[in-house]
């Protein structure tokens, strides 16, 4: 059985698609959990219409505590092999879990991802996907060093044996952004089979209201709080590549650089107030300035990089 984890907040106008989706699927056996994370809008009754109708849709409500707990909530209370992770403001196709459960069973893959096509607002189809897939993915090194060349990572439309995913996984509760690629580094420490099809299996929707779209020169509020937001994010890695003992060195540095780059890319090209200041500067130096490991291998990688962040302290 395929458990679909679907973490919903405030995704009424998109739900029905969602969970149509679900029902027109090929492949049977599957149980779709859907978990209202204190939504405000018609959400949990969109649900229940369909939990009227099929017996595999279960509806789970629970005050608002974000994805990640919303996530877990789902998956505690979730019978399959395999876990499949849909955001409710996307769909897929209707051969996705059959042909996603036919190459895991003939793979023996632990890990097995399609590709994903983008849509709209309307549900108008966009441009076909192509992170991860011009890359030959085969095992967990690969997929961690994808992970930490890229610092790009989406948990959905990944089918995922459920018992790795229990046993290893444990992503801090208050990530807002970025718990789908450090779910992913964790599981890539214990995977030893990842399948990458080119097939479309996913219909990812980029919506006008995203944080991709929001500007944040304009909106300091909103910027602030990305900020912030990265920063956890930050603290976050940093602090799993000092804890986590199985690491290798080299792979602790790989995270923290991957770390450094995120700081540069995310925080500072974001505006952020003076309150923000102060954590920013704590991060620049546990990253960057008392970091030699990760300082050697950025100059190793580019001395303009190097300097370039180097000066970047003189500005915050």
């Amino acid at each position: 059985m395929v458990s679909i984890i679907i973490p919903i907040y405030n995704l009424a106008f998109y739900l029905k698609d969602c969970l149509d989706s679900c029902l027109n699927q090929v492949y049977p056996d599957f149980e779709v959990v859907c978990v209202d994370d204190g939504s405000t809008d018609q959400s949990a009754d969109i649900v229940r219409t369909y939990v009227a109708i099929d017996s595999r849709i279960r509806l789970i409500q629970q005050k608002n505590a974000g994805v990640v707990s919303a996530r877990n909530t789902g998956i505690s209370a979730s019978h399959g092999e395999y876990l499949y992770f849909l955001d409710g403001d996307d769909a897929f196709l209707p051969d996705t879990l059959d042909l996603l459960v036919k190459c895991a069973e003939q793979t023996d893959a632990d890990i097995v991802r399609g590709n994903y096509i983008t849509m709209d607002d309307s549900g108008k189809n966009g441009d076909k996907g192509s992170l991860l897939f011009s890359l030959n993915l085969s095992n967990g090194n690969d997929l961690f060093k994808y992970l930490c060349n890229t610092g790009v990572g989406a948990i959905w439309n990944n089918l995922i044996k459920k018992e790795l995913y229990v046993r290893y996984v444990n992503v801090p509760i208050h990530l807002a952004v970025g718990e789908d690629l450090y779910a992913l580094l964790q599981l890539s420490r214990v995977v030893k089979r990842v399948v990458c099809v080119d097939e479309v299996t996913y219909r990812y929707r980029v919506r006008s209201t995203s944080v991709m779209n929001t500007d944040y020169q304009t909106n300091i509020k909103q910027a602030d709080c990305f900020v912030q937001r990265n920063i956890q994010l930050c603290n976050a890695l940093f602090q799993y590549a000092g804890e986590e003992s199985s690491l290798a060195y080299n792979e602790k540095i790989d995270i923290e650089l991957m770390a450094c780059d995120k700081m540069v890319n995310f925080i500072f090209s974001t505006p952020y107030t003076d309150k923000t200041r102060i954590q920013v500067q704590l991060l620049y130096r546990k990253l960057f300035l008392n970091n030699k490991s990760v300082q050697i291998r950025l100059l190793k990688r580019s001395w303009k990089c190097y300097l370039s962040v180097l000066r970047q302290g003189y500005k915050i």
